[in-house]
């Protein structure tokens, strides 16, 4: 009885497009989310479990060991302090057309407002 009820899981899983290894497993691609089995599957240089279409070898530049480069000045001047500027405002008053300034000067100027 019990035979019978593996064979029509198996059977009922084949039809799914899964079959079973004995002491294999399932595990999902980290790049395409395909799932295959776990004697299939292979480890890539960055830690990913993936198929053997997602599968690719590092790159050789990888491995190249290049020579510090010397960023340095062959002479420097220290920063000067800083210099701070005072600036004087002007307020302007608009009244009939003519603007006069905070002083009492008159600008007799017609605007256009």
């Amino acid at each position: 009885m019990n035979q019978i009820v593996l064979i029509l899981i198996e059977i009922i899983e084949m039809g799914k497009g899964w079959n079973y290894k004995s002491g294999d497993w399932y595990v999902t691609c980290d790049v395409c989310s395909k799932q295959i089995y776990a004697s299939e599957s292979k480890q890539r240089w960055d830690g990913f479990v993936v198929c053997s279409d997602d599968w690719e070898p590092r790159h050789p530049q990888d491995f190249l060991r290049t020579r510090q480069d010397k960023i340095s000045v062959p002479f420097s001047r220290p920063e000067p302090p800083d210099t701070f500027v005072s600036v004087g405002y002007i307020t302007i008053y608009v009244e009939d057309g003519y603007v006069e300034t905070q002083n009492g000067e008159l600008y007799v100027e017609e605007l256009d407002i």
